[in-house]
């Protein structure tokens, strides 16, 4: 199979390793599930009317995104428009056989502010990378969605009222 000038993909490699791949997604969904489970939860216990995804994104790796809003309020349905839209990457989540690693680091890739209408920044939410076992990354999204998060979004409801409704 040709892709572009001086490119030829081999159809049988190719194949194969697209078959490889749909038997490891399962398996890495399966076994980390009680992960994910926990992690969910910490999240929602204080957040339950807001959009949380939290998925493997790799074979070692688990990404989270928490919206402050359901996506019918993001202002254009775009998640980046919501005011607290938050990307976090937890590498090392788990080892190769699907095991909870005892070494994870927890990275913000996106998110860490308050943002109101016409993209105005109202205030910025303290997040501090964090390094360590499920006990401790736990704890951390705990402090971070129960206590920062949320005192920021108190002090500003008014603002994010009027831009739930523009």
């Amino acid at each position: 199979m040709k892709i572009c000038e001086g490119l030829v993909l081999d159809p049988k490699t190719f194949n194969e390793q697209v078959r490889g791949l749909r038997h490891v997604r399962p398996l890495a969904e399966a076994t980390l599930d009680p992960f994910r489970k926990k992690i969910e939860q910490t999240i929602r216990k204080h957040w339950p009317d807001s959009t949380i995804n939290v998925r493997p994104s790799g074979p070692t790796t688990t990404f989270i995104g928490f919206a402050l809003w359901k996506k019918a309020d993001w202002p254009n349905k775009i998640f980046e428009n919501d005011p607290a839209a938050t990307k976090i990457m937890i590498h090392n989540s788990h080892d190769k056989d699907g095991n909870v690693s005892p070494k994870m680091e927890m990275d913000l890739l996106t998110g860490g502010i308050l943002w109101g209408k016409n993209a105005t920044r109202l205030a910025k939410i303290g997040w501090r990378n964090v390094k360590g076992d499920e006990k401790k990354i736990l704890k951390s999204l705990d402090r971070y969605f129960g206590q920062k998060l949320k005192a920021v979004v108190k002090k500003y409801a008014s603002e994010l009222d009027d831009k739930k409704t523009a």
